[in-house]
């Protein structure tokens, strides 16, 4: 009997224990319920952010257009323009709260072009649940940097002050315009003259950034300023872009071949269907004219090229059996020959000579002549790019240097420093699906040319650092 009551003495806290368990497990599955049932999919994901602590919780840090690139006393500065949408954070009683909202914060950098390493940044926009679209880096134009961010803003180009509504100053100085701006970046742009808009009644207009003044477009052309500064080209995927074939130099071409493509263009071109010893006539004239290094198509990046270098002379374009005394007419065409490799040349992946953008214009440095080839290290989504200085006459390397790039959208050479800036994509787990494009690193690229030293700045990585209050960068 004794021992019986000792048991039942026993087991009473814990059937007690397991009353309030029980309890406690039916509040927590109705409260979730009660929670579940009064958050949107937002609040839940910013509930989430709230319970990791995350710094940037909605979306990262990016860059929005090109970026601009100003040259004063020698010195290349960057100009981009970022944008990301920052949950706000809130305490009460010292805790964290969850954040009821997102704020869209809008802001310009100045990099050193040298360092790759930012001089200032200045808030332009800062705005409660903010659209990430409409947003242009429009260019310099006097001692400003234009651009829009829900309404046309200007920047001093310094970054001595603030940020002002340049909508506002443009209305303010031209009565006319008052009332008539377009709230939508389509109507506003720049060219090489400077900034212009379209007002809400079509009508265009040319705008002095220096006082804001305006006047009616004019019929003709107007002449480029030389205060104007656009943005720097920019691809947004190309793999070969920046890069062209070859160049020519007096009378001789330098540029990237393949050793098929050698072969053939150093043997004599060959006429379909023509006999031994039959005389040339206008098909002969027409394929020997294909036969150049005009004609080769498009650098491709799963090939593998040498430098190699040619003797070229214009000749008549006229058949081989055009009379002497006849007029002419026929213009003249280049002619290749002599072709050689570069023997200390290496061979290049996917390689071209980098150019200025313009697909024709490739850099030339000097002290010693020489020109950068652009390849790759290897295929596929985990390949990089790499830039190798080539002095001539036989291809002598001066430096090779490796990327942190896998993709390349800007490139801007002045004098002795080359800017780039792109994307480096992400390994990452093969089971997981991702995007190697918005997933990718954005990375800003200073390059000395004389020594290939290279500085960097990783936008998404060392930008929201920056950004943090109490990380100030000042002119």
């Amino acid at each position: 009997m004794n021992h019986s009551m000792a048991s039942e003495r026993e087991r009473a806290p814990a059937d007690r224990r397991r009353v309030v368990l029980s309890w406690l497990r039916r509040l927590a599955v109705v409260a979730t319920i009660i929670v579940a049932a009064h958050l949107d999919l937002q609040t839940w994901n910013s509930f989430i952010d709230w319970i990791f602590d995350r710094a940037d919780a909605v979306e990262p840090l990016r860059t929005f257009g090109p970026p601009i690139v100003v040259e004063r006393g020698g010195e290349p500065t960057v100009y981009l323009m970022t944008a990301r949408r920052q949950l706000e954070r809130r305490t009460r009683w010292w805790l964290r709260r969850i954040p009821a909202h997102t704020e869209l914060q809008v802001d310009l950098w100045a990099f050193d072009g040298a360092t790759a390493q930012p001089r200032w940044h200045r808030r332009v926009l800062a705005e409660r649940e903010g659209s990430l679209s409409d947003m242009v880096l429009f260019g310099m134009q006097g001692e400003t940097i234009l651009l829009y961010a829900q309404g046309l803003r200007a920047v001093p180009l310094d970054g001595g002050g603030a940020p002002f509504d340049a909508a506002a100053a443009i209305q303010a100085r031209n009565p006319a315009l008052a009332g008539k701006l377009v709230a939508d970046p389509l109507y506003y742009g720049m060219d090489a003259a400077g900034l212009y808009l379209t007002d809400a009644d079509a009508r265009q207009w040319r705008v002095d950034a220096s006082d804001y003044g305006a006047r009616p477009v004019q019929a003709q052309a107007e002449s480029p300023r030389p205060d104007v500064v656009l943005p720097a080209t920019f691809n947004v995927a190309g793999r070969m872009s920046f890069v062209t074939r070859g160049t020519e130099f007096g009378k001789n071409w330098l540029g990237l071949l393949t050793i098929a493509e050698f072969a053939k263009l150093s043997a004599p071109p060959v006429v379909p269907g023509a006999k031994k010893g039959e005389r040339p006539g206008a098909m002969a004239a027409y394929v020997a004219g294909m036969h150049t290094v005009n004609y080769l198509g498009q650098l491709h990046e799963a090939q593998r090229y040498r430098l190699a270098r040619a003797r070229v002379e214009q000749v008549s374009a006229a058949p081989a059996d055009w009379p002497p005394g006849f007029p002419d007419n026929w213009g003249t065409r280049p002619d290749y020959s002599e072709y050689a490799w570069l023997p200390e040349a290496p061979d290049f992946l996917g390689g071209g000579l980098l150019d200025r953008g313009s697909g024709k214009d490739p850099v030339w440095l000097l002290q010693p002549d020489s020109v950068l080839v652009l390849h790759r290290d290897k295929l596929g989504e985990d390949g990089r790019l790499q830039l190798t200085r080539v002095a001539g006459p036989a291809g002598r390397v001066v430096w090779d240097r490796a990327l942190p790039l896998s993709l390349l959208q800007s490139a801007v050479v002045i004098g002795e420093r080359a800017i780039l800036f792109g994307r480096e994509f992400q390994p990452g787990d093969t089971k997981v699906a991702r995007d190697p494009y918005h997933d990718a690193h954005e990375r800003l690229v200073g390059l000395d040319l004389r020594d290939g030293a290279l500085h960097t700045f990783n936008i998404g990585v060392d930008g929201p650092r920056l950004l943090e209050p109490g990380n100030v960068v000042d002119p």
